[in-house]
């Protein structure tokens, strides 16, 4: 999609403004939405997220381009319909989950319990540190389940060995 002339781009300002309520600094879209994100619709066969044509419409970003790059909301702003200008920027995939931790709207942050049931607590958690593909995740981990884990492990060893202590007597 490209601006022919000021008048699509005037018609794409007005589009959004007929929807959206200003609280708080934010462009809240009051129109449909998709996950919490703002759909504009401009044909039967084309609609766009709102924060992504906001960038568009501001900072150029290029729609249909390298998808590598994303719409991100900034950390001061939470709201997924939001399309203030001031409140996105161009930014990765990795960023936006960065981000998403730190002010605690990640899909993994609400979780207080681990898989097997144990909350998850400062003294239960450990936080830990690994890099792949160049990359620096963190992730949580419960120190029960870790515990357990390794206590089989030992187990495990100590069988194995056991048993090749048994061969070794029954061969001589």
């Amino acid at each position: 999609m490209e601006i022919e002339n000021d008048l699509d781009y005037k018609l794409m300002i007005e589009k959004l403004w007929d929807r959206t309520l200003v609280k708080d600094g934010c462009w809240l879209w009051q129109g449909p939405q998709i996950k919490g994100h703002g759909v504009i619709s401009f044909s039967e066969t084309y609609s766009e997220f709102t924060h992504r044509l906001s960038a568009y419409l501001f900072f150029n970003f290029n729609l249909a381009g390298d998808r590598t790059k994303q719409i991100n909301h900034k950390i001061e702003c939470i709201n997924k319909h939001c399309w203030c200008p001031d409140h996105i920027y161009v930014g990765t995939p990795s960023q936006n989950q960065y981000d998403s931790i730190e002010v605690g709207t990640h899909f993994n942050a609400s979780k207080k319990m681990c898989p097997s049931g144990h909350e998850y607590t400062e003294e239960n958690t450990k936080i830990h540190t690994r890099k792949r593909n160049n990359k620096i995740y963190q992730e949580r981990i419960c120190r029960k389940c870790l515990s357990l884990v390794q206590e089989r492990t030992r187990l495990r060893r100590k069988n194995e060995f056991i048993n090749r202590e048994n061969k070794k007597e029954e061969t001589s």
